[in-house]
C-alpha cells in the first residue's frame, strides 16, 4: 500500500514519535510511506536537533516527507495547491490524519480519510465533527477511554488501537539489574505546558521532602519558556534545588530511563502517553494521576499507583513508600516488564494494516 499520514512536525511529542515508529515499521513492511508535516521544528520552537535524528531515520527507512509551511496556516490557497502537488505526485491508496489541520486540508479532496484523535478532548467545537463525518471513514482512538470520548464528540463507532511503542529503540532492564539506588530517582518526561501541571509535580516534592531526603526527581522535556520560568521559580522559591533536576530535551530517552528508578505523571488530562508506555516497557514502575488512560496502563500492566489528580498528599505518600519499600518497588517494576507487552508496536501496526484493507 501507499500510506500518507500527516502529523503537526517531526518532535518529540508522542504522537509525533507513535506516527514516525508507524511509518518506520509499516515501510520495513514492505508499504510506501510519505509523511506531511504542517510546521518544522525552528518555527513553533521544538528542538531542532530532535528534528534531524527524527527525519534522518526516515530517509534511513526510505520514508518521503514534506513541510506544508507555518505560512500555509494564514494562506488557504498556498496550503491547498502543495497538498494537491503531494497527492498528486505520491498517489496513496490511504490518507491517515493525526490533527485537526490535517482533516481541514484533506477534505477538499476525494479521499476516504482514516483520522485518529489522540487526545480524550474534543480539541475543536463539537459542531466540526458533524464535518468531519462526511468526509471520515474511520475514526481511530487510542485508548478505551479516548473510544468513549469520540464515540461522544462525533457520535459515530470508533476503532480503538491502543498506543503502542517499538521496543526495539528501547532499553529494558534486566530483572537482575533492579537494585534499590540512594537516592532513589524519579523521572517525568512532557514538554512544559499547564496540561502537565507540574506546578504539582513541585508542590509533591515539596511535601515528600518533610518526610524523606533520599529522592531526586528528573524533569525531561522542551516546551513554553514562559511556563518553564514560572516552574523554575516555584522550585527556587521552595527551596527545592537539591531535589528537582530539570533537563531539558533528552537525545537518548532510552538510556535516561534506563537509569532512573520509578516514571512519575501529575497531568491535568492525557490520552495515552507515550512516555508512560516507553517507561513501563523499560520496566519502571509508574505513579500517575488519575487521568486519559494512565490508570488503563498501570492496572494491566499491575506497575504502579494511580492517584487522583492534584491529590498532592497522596502522590507523595506513594512516592515516600516505593522510597522505603525495596519489595514492592521491585514486584512493580518486574511487573512491568513482564505485563507490558500488549503495548508493543507490532499489534498496533497489525491492527493499522487491517483498517487500511478495509477502507480500500
Amino acid at each position: 500500500m501507499r500510506i500518507l499520514h500527516f502529523i503537526s512536525s517531526p518532535a518529540a511529542g508522542g504522537a509525533e514519535i507513535y506516527v514516525r515508529d508507524l511509518a518506520i515499521r509499516m515501510s520495513e513492511l514492505g508499504h510506501k510511506i510519505f509523511i506531511i508535516f504542517l510546521s518544522d521544528a525552528q518555527t513553533i520552537n521544538r528542538d531542532v536537533i530532535f528534528e534531524k535524528k527524527y527525519l534522518k531515520d526516515l530517509e534511513e527507512s526510505n520514508i518521503g516527507y514534506a513541510f506544508l509551511g507555518d505560512r500555509s496556516k494564514k494562506d488557504l490557497i498556498l496550503g491547498f495547491f502543495r497538498i494537491k502537488k503531494i497527492l498528486t505526485d505520491f498517489k496513496p491508496d490511504v490518507v491517515h490524519a493525526h490533527l485537526h489541520y490535517a482533516l481541514f486540508y484533506l477534505g477538499v479532496y476525494n479521499y476516504k480519510l482514516i483520522y485518529t484523535h489522540h487526545s480524550i478532548r474534543p480539541g475543536v467545537p463539537l459542531f466540526l465533527y458533524k464535518i468531519y463525518n462526511i468526509k471520515v471513514a474511520t475514526y481511530v482512538a487510542i485508548s478505551d477511554n479516548c473510544q468513549q470520548a469520540l464515540e461522544k464528540f462525533s457520535n459515530k463507532s470508533v476503532k480503538r488501537i491502543d498506543n503502542a511503542v517499538n521496543i526495539k529503540r528501547l532499553k529494558p532492564k534486566n530483572i537482575e539489574e533492579i537494585k534499590i539506588n540512594t537516592p532513589l530517582r524519579f523521572l517525568a518526561i512532557g514538554r512544559f505546558a499547564p496540561f502537565k501541571n507540574y506546578e504539582m509535580l513541585v508542590e509533591v516534592v515539596k511535601e515528600l521532602k518533610n518526610s524523606n531526603k533520599e529522592f531526586k526527581v528528573f524533569v525531561a522535556g522542551e516546551g513554553s519558556f514562559k511556563y518553564k520560568e514560572k516552574i523554575i521559580n516555584l522550585i527556587r522559591v521552595n527551596e527545592l534545588g537539591d531535589y528537582i533536576e530539570l533537563l531539558g530535551q533528552s537525545n537518548d530517552m532510552p538510556g535516561l530511563l534506563n537509569k532512573v528508578d520509578v516514571f512519575v505523571m501529575t497531568s491535568e488530562y492525557e490520552g495515552l502517553p507515550i512516555a508512560l508506555l516507553e517507561a513501563t516497557l523499560s520496566g519502571l514502575p509508574a505513579i500517575v494521576t488519575n487521568v486519559g488512560s494512565c490508570g488503563e496502563v498501570v492496572e494491566k500492566c499491575k506497575s504502579g499507583y494511580v492517584v487522583e489528580k492534584n491529590d498532592v498528599k497522596s502522590f507523595a505518600m506513594k512516592m515516600d513508600f516505593l522510597i522505603k519499600n525495596e519489595k514492592q518497588r521491585f514486584e512493580f517494576a518486574v511487573n512491568a516488564l513482564e505485563n507490558s507487552s500488549y503495548y508493543e508496536l507490532n499489534r498496533s501496526v497489525a491492527q493499522h494494516l487491517e483498517v487500511y484493507e478495509e477502507v480500500i
